[in-house]
């Protein structure tokens, strides 16, 4: 797992923006064990290819991610970044990670 931060306010995997001032820390799944797919789509050089990425179809690979949420929230939770930090928006701060996935 890798840890991305970024020094602004981001959603759609940095696509867009948010208003504000703000941090954004991303978890990023290095070695997944979920396969997609990607075949062709007819005998036409010009037509786009099918891909079908299968993220997280892999159950290990969701586990990854989650672990790298609470260790985000962790990092963030620590008192040098007490005078940067607002509320969490994504996923939220009520919001779980998955049924007994709480990091002891």
């Amino acid at each position: 797992m890798q840890l991305h931060f970024v020094p602004a306010q981001l959603d759609e995997h940095g696509r867009n923006r948010l208003p504000g001032h703000g941090f954004t820390v991303h978890a990023c799944v290095l070695r997944p064990a979920s396969r997609g797919t990607l075949t062709l789509r007819s005998a036409l050089p010009a037509d786009p290819p099918r891909i079908q990425p299968r993220y997280l179809s892999e159950p290990g690979d969701l586990e990854v991610l989650l672990e790298g949420i609470r260790i985000s929230r962790d990092v963030i939770a620590a008192a040098p970044f007490a005078r940067y930090r607002g509320r969490e928006l994504f996923p939220g701060e009520g919001s779980t990670l998955a049924p007994g996935s709480r990091r002891s």
